[in-house]
């Protein structure tokens, strides 16, 4: 089977994601899923609360991110220093919102 330009610049991308989190000890494997490179990053079996993350490209313009995982804060953690965590996860993932349209 053969792949299209967009699937060989995901290749590429996802290729250097892989490069930087190999060189900070971090394990991945990028695979063909009908023709279609993924990502996937999986901390190894004796971590306490393992995480999974899968990339891959989408339907639309960019990629996908398919990720799980359970973090126990720590002990002296504050209620806001937990949330802010949480709020700066979320806003990594999330769309940036359309600039509101202006009023004449």
């Amino acid at each position: 089977m053969t792949t299209g330009p967009g699937h060989q610049q995901a290749r590429q991308y996802l290729t250097a994601i892989a490069a930087t989190l190999t060189v900070e000890g971090i394990p991945c494997r990028l695979t063909p899923k009908g023709g279609t490179p993924t990502l996937t990053i999986e901390e190894p079996g004796g971590a306490p609360n393992p995480i999974t993350v899968i990339i891959g490209p989408s339907t639309g313009p960019g990629f996908w991110i398919d990720c799980t995982c359970t973090w126990t804060p720590p002990a002296a953690a504050t209620p806001g220093a937990t949330a802010d965590t949480i709020l700066a996860i979320l806003d990594t993932l999330r769309p940036s919102p359309s600039p509101a349209p202006r009023r004449m």
